[in-house]
């Protein structure tokens, strides 16, 4: 399997070098990649709850597909439920690419988001509370 050489070093046939001092062409095929991850103990137990979790990640899915929020103390505690799920996995970028399409990722990024800001807003009015004005007169 050959692996395309990249576009700044075709011509020269040697392959543009990397800091590393490896070139390009020298990268490992696909078949080496998966071969050295089935071997790498993080990616076997990754694999491993994968399929002890799956339900339940595809359960989770489906829940924050489906969540609305009326108010943020409910996005809150929903997200709050959602990151005690997700704090058991080893990688939980590789579950979540797994058992969440990109819509459901997106919006579990955005609830994130929205819950980050809403702190970050009440934290700013708190101290804003706290300023005292000085009459001018």
């Amino acid at each position: 399997e050959q692996i395309p050489t990249p576009v700044a070093s075709r011509g020269g046939g040697h392959g543009k070098s990397t800091s590393s001092g490896t070139r390009a062409t020298d990268m490992p095929s696909q078949s080496v990649i998966t071969e050295l991850l089935m071997k790498s103990g993080r990616h076997k137990k990754v694999l491993l709850e994968m399929e002890r979790h799956g339900v339940e990640f595809e359960a989770l899915a489906a829940e924050l597909s489906a969540f609305k929020a009326d108010s943020m103390p409910e996005a809150e505690a929903f997200l709050a439920r959602v990151n005690k799920r997700l704090e058991i996995c080893t990688d939980e970028n590789a579950m979540c690419k797994q058992f969440f399409d990109k819509d459901v990722q997106a919006k579990l990024d955005m609830l994130r988001q929205m819950v980050c800001t809403h702190s970050e807003l009440k934290s700013l009015e708190r101290e804003a509370l706290t300023w005292q004005t000085t009459d001018v007169s």
